[in-house]
């Protein structure tokens, strides 16, 4: 599951790298459209003083505003997504800033050089850094990052209309040439600030807008993140009762299965003594298959009161309990076994291993379909390793229920969830290993190899 979460996780940092990119060569390519007398700002000032106007270089402002915005906008979200994709970024503040002020230095140095237009390295970008630093640094991890944007939107928006405060000049906002223009007309023609005010309120209006959203999104990541909190809880709450159930199911299965032990000693023992006494031969062999059964059915008992206890079974010996379990079953007919193994065995549990391998076919029956359905089993030897695959053509099992169905409880089928953990468990104890390969409406293969034994 790490390895899987690591998988992931580098996925998405190189996603948002590449979106990263995207954004910044978008941010490169719109000033050679998007200009200042591609919206008419120019002819809007000049009239304004022509005509000693404040309304319309106060519609140059916006259009001002606006357009620095809708530029600029593209450099900062690209950085944004790029910062987000390395981990040293988001530690680091160091690095942080540095790493996005090389970004929009670069930018802004491409596109002076590309089209001879100079942005202004001030107040908003400055502001602009600070605000994807402690966006990454709040580690919303539940919130989605487009969410995020609209926040640096909003006050990417209301610091433009700084640039065309007039008072604000002498500490250094709007120093490039258009922001002087409007100013310097706006100290000529607007006795009474209208621009200035404009610019404020629509500072504070959208300041406030981009709060507002944030406090939301802080909320929103609070709620899902004590979700996630109390989903995790309960999942490690199930799946302690299931463990509990699943401990106590196997004390009652062992208690039971050692007091079976007590009459089947009295069958061993009554068996010898008829064939001791008896002078009837068939009555001698009889006595001797009994003798023989219950054997075996005490060697079986003993496989299942202690897990690590292992004897020698021949792949021949393991397909013919298969076929004694199923040869009267339903089951029997949607199943092929392929065995060209002869006398290579296998050092197991019996009742486990067997337990296991039918674990994986009741699997398989459940998902077929029970009109051209099929389970193959096949055997075979490559160097020292016996591999086990059972194929079937059933539904097939998607990516990511892949990544959970060796977890307790995990099921598709309603069950408990404890087969496939029992298995894997079990092929594992055997120092083997199972793997699961799957298509979605193709069907499923199951390899188990484990190693041969010799003695």
């Amino acid at each position: 599951m790490k390895h899987i979460s690591k998988v992931s996780q580098y996925l998405k940092n190189n996603r948002n790298l590449s979106i990263g990119i995207l954004f910044i060569a978008i941010g490169l390519i719109l000033p050679s459209f998007l200009t200042v007398n591609s919206l008419g700002i120019y002819n809007d000032i000049l009239l304004s003083l022509q005509e000693e106007n404040t309304g319309l270089l106060i519609v140059a402002a916006f259009k001002l505003c606006v357009l620095n915005s809708i530029r600029a906008l593209p450099l900062y979200v690209g950085a944004f997504y790029v910062t987000n994709s390395v981990s040293l970024f988001r530690k680091h503040p160091f690095f942080h800033f540095s790493f996005v002020f090389f970004i929009l230095t670069l930018s802004y140095l491409s596109i002076r050089l590309i089209y001879g237009i100079h942005y202004d390295f001030s107040y908003p970008a400055i502001v602009m850094i600070i605000v994807i630093y402690l966006l990454e640094k709040r580690e919303m991890h539940n919130v989605r990052i487009i969410k995020k944007i609209t926040v640096m939107i909003l006050i990417l928006i209301s610091v433009q209309f700084l640039d065309t405060v007039p008072a604000l000049s002498v500490l250094g906002f709007g120093r490039g040439e258009i922001s002087s223009d409007i100013k310097n007309i706006s100290n000529i023609i607007d006795p009474y600030h209208t621009l200035t005010i404009f610019s404020l309120v629509f500072f504070i209006i959208f300041l406030c807008a981009a709060f507002l959203v944030l406090k939301i999104l802080i909320d929103q990541n609070e709620l899902l993140h004590q979700s996630n909190k109390r989903r995790i809880a309960e999942i490690a709450l199930s799946n302690s009762k299931l463990r509990l159930l699943e401990s106590r199911t196997t004390v009652e299965i062992q208690n039971l299965v050692h007091d079976l032990k007590t009459p089947l000693t009295s069958i061993q023992g009554l068996s010898n003594v008829i064939e001791l006494t008896a002078k009837n031969p068939s009555i001698i062999q009889y006595s001797r298959n009994i003798s023989q059964s219950s054997d075996i059915m005490n060697e079986m008992i003993s496989e299942i009161l202690y897990e690590d206890k292992k004897s020698l079974l021949s792949i021949n010996d393991l397909v013919n309990f298969i076929f004694s379990h199923i040869r009267d079953s339903e089951l029997s007919r949607f199943i092929t076994i392929s065995n060209p193994l002869k006398n290579e065995t296998i050092r197991v549990n019996k009742i486990r291993f067997f337990r296991a391998i039918v674990n994986i076919i009741q699997n398989a029956y459940t998902y077929i379909d029970k009109e051209n359905g099929h389970i193959d089993i096949a055997f075979e030897k490559k160097n020292d390793t016996i591999y086990i695959t059972i194929t079937d053509n059933g539904k097939g099992i998607s990516d990511n229920e892949l990544a959970h169905i060796w977890e307790i409880g995990y099921s598709k089928s309603g069950s408990t969830g404890l087969g496939l953990n029992f298995v894997k468990e079990v092929i594992e104890n055997h120092q083997g290993t199972i793997h699961i390969t799957s298509m979605i409406n193709q069907g499923t293969k199951v390899t188990i190899k484990i190693k041969e034994a010799f003695n």
